[in-house]
């Protein structure tokens, strides 16, 4: 595998595209299945698990607290003395890099542990609100300090809890996940208000270990009820399938480019992370599913993805806790479609690894694409033509934001720079071998 540099340059390529790419390991479910294999006391084995920083940094977390990761030519194989008996250290402080999910998941399940915990992340993560995440933990008893207002670090102090009902004011996964850990070693049952659905990883992955949780639709959107009576996590065997987030890059390059056609097999499609592919089958992509099934509660299918003629359309709000990590791709799409795209309720973007909308704004402004943001919506007004290029791209260190703009710099007439490119580590390190693999021209700047 490549070394990701800093700077990459792109440069347009002619060549017809006839292939099928290998995508790594969801990562959100990897994050999952770590935490999950960790707290089980005996050996769990995971196939397919995504080996990037943010992973990494989960991986890292467990392993200062007595679990052995032992790599294996199927995957890992992890043995844990279980939650229960962690060796912890006093005043212990764990580095979360650049992963909000570790940072937010793991400060839910730490919360009952009986240690005192600093968790710090990268200048980038430390700028990510946390409150969101700490409010509904201090309900359940939770001991837990931000030490730079809204922001880590942060000191949990571990202490036994209590079942609460809770309903997420802003939709989060990373929220609702943080409290279903914290009350799997709570006291009574944990009740959360989902008024909009957010991607249910955890809830199929719980499901899965015969963990006593339920959902149902309400008027307020969907009860998830959970109470692990015995707070024992079972051991398990899972393979993770491949991610749909990193799948979207390769997705939007097959609709724009002319003369392509993309096979990406056993792609994770549940339905809480498809937005991104239903706004393109909106737009006019040609797109066929095949070989669906559900494996472990995710539903997995492989995509045939071809060149195809986009028209803008009108994103619902609605979808964006769906396609959270696909509005930068999506925006790349947009711009090469006729006509308008108008993305709705995307203030949430502000508050990702960089502030995305003003990074996509910038950048497509540079691109000489037509944008507009009013309020809480951004207009993006696209044409088929190939762009110009010749620019710099700066992506403020977003893995998202540089590699949807390496995808649209192989659409462009001149050479295409984008900066902060080793952060694309943190989510998908094997982005530059596929691009080299398909035959496109990357290269590293000094």
């Amino acid at each position: 595998m490549q070394i990701i540099h800093d700077k990459l340059m792109v440069i347009s390529s002619s060549t017809s595209i006839n292939d099928t790419i290998d995508i790594p390991g969801d990562k959100s479910i990897s994050h999952r299945a770590i935490i999950f294999s960790a707290i089980a006391q005996g050996t769990s084995t995971i196939t397919g698990l995504l080996e990037s920083d943010d992973v990494h940094c989960t991986k890292e977390a467990f392993i200062k607290h007595g679990v052995v990761f032992q790599k294996t030519h199927l995957g890992f194989t992890i043995h844990s003395p279980g939650f229960h008996n962690f060796s912890c250290n006093t005043d212990e402080i764990l580095y979360m890099g650049n992963s909000g999910t570790s940072a937010r998941l793991l400060m839910g399940l730490f919360a009952s542990l009986k240690a005192k915990i600093t968790l710090v992340g990268d200048n980038s993560l430390n700028k990510r609100p946390m409150q969101r995440v700490v409010d509904p933990l201090a309900l359940m008893g939770a001991n837990i300090a931000l030490t730079n207002n809204n922001f880590l670090p942060s000191i949990i102090s571990g202490r036994k809890l209590r079942g609460i009902t809770y309903s997420l004011s802003t939709p989060s996964a990373q929220v609702k996940s943080a409290i279903l850990l914290a009350s799997l070693m709570a006291n009574g049952t944990t009740e959360i208000i989902e008024p909009i659905a957010t991607r249910n990883h955890t809830e199929c992955m719980l499901n899965n270990l015969n963990i006593n949780i339920s959902s149902e639709k309400i008027n307020e959107g969907t009860k998830i009820t959970i109470n692990n009576n015995s707070s024992i996590i079972p051991t398990f065997n899972y393979n993770i399938p491949k991610d749909f987030s990193s799948s979207a890059f390769f997705i939007a390059l097959a609709l724009i480019r002319p003369n392509t056609v993309l096979h990406i097999p056993a792609v994770n499609l549940n339905s809480t992370r498809t937005g991104f592919l239903k706004v393109v089958l909106a737009m006019g992509a040609d797109i066929t599913i095949l070989n669906e099934k559900v494996v472990q509660g995710e539903q997995i299918g492989d995509l045939v993805v071809k060149t195809s003629s986009m028209t803008g359309v009108n994103v619902s709000g609605d979808l964006s806790p769906s396609m959270i990590d696909e509005y930068p791709i999506l925006a790349i799409v947009a711009s090469f479609a006729c006509g308008t795209t108008t993305f709705n309720n995307i203030q949430e973007l502000k508050y990702k690894e960089s502030n995305r909308l003003q990074a996509i704004i910038d950048n497509l402004n540079l691109m000489r694409v037509k944008v507009i943001e009013k309020n809480d919506s951004l207009e993006i007004h696209g044409n088929s033509n190939i762009k110009e290029g010749g620019v710099e791209i700066n992506s403020n260190h977003d893995h998202r934001i540089a590699m949807s703009f390496l995808i649209m710099g192989m659409m462009c007439k001149n050479t295409v720079t984008v900066s902060g490119c080793s952060s694309i580590n943190t989510s998908f390190p094997s982005f530059v071998d596929i691009c080299c693999q398909l035959g496109l021209k990357i290269s590293p700047l000094n």
